[in-house]
């Protein structure tokens, strides 16, 4: 996986979408699964998205599709307005459906990217009952924003 990473093998992808699916054990890979998926590159983009997006998937595989768009983001500036607009709708759509365990797994990716329309979607949700204390503090966020 991780030469398929390096080798930036984007016909790679659809096994690895097929592999961050329900069922599967992959405790062992969303460690390190960010850093190969975003080794890709921008070519990587929609694949990452489908990972991100996929409702029947393990929160952690899904959150393995996040953090790879946020690193795209770090390395590609130029994504980062597609990346946080996606990762914002798709909090939105996470907040709208209820699933609290998924929105804390991203929410300190989210706000990584320092995004000050994410940040309020953040606070939002805090404010409308996301019980943020499991995964992280409202004070770590506040760090990260101010970092």
């Amino acid at each position: 996986m991780h030469l398929l990473g390096g080798l930036k093998a984007l016909e790679a992808l659809a096994y690895f979408e097929k592999l961050l699916v329900p069922g599967r054990n992959t405790d062992y890979i969303t460690e390190t699964m960010p850093a190969i998926l975003a080794a890709h590159g921008p070519g990587a983009l929609e694949s990452l998205k489908r990972i991100a997006a996929n409702r029947d998937a393990e929160k952690y595989n899904r959150n393995a599709g996040v953090r790879a768009l946020c690193l795209i983001a770090y390395r590609h500036p130029e994504l980062k307005p597609e990346v946080v607009e996606f990762l914002r709708d798709l909090f939105g759509q996470t907040v709208q459906e209820g699933d609290d365990e998924f929105l804390e797994v991203i929410s300190d990716d989210i706000a990584g990217l320092k995004d000050p329309l994410a940040m309020e979607d953040i606070r939002r949700a805090v404010k409308e009952g996301l019980p943020c204390e499991s995964f992280f503090s409202w004070q770590s966020l506040e760090e990260i924003y101010s970092s």
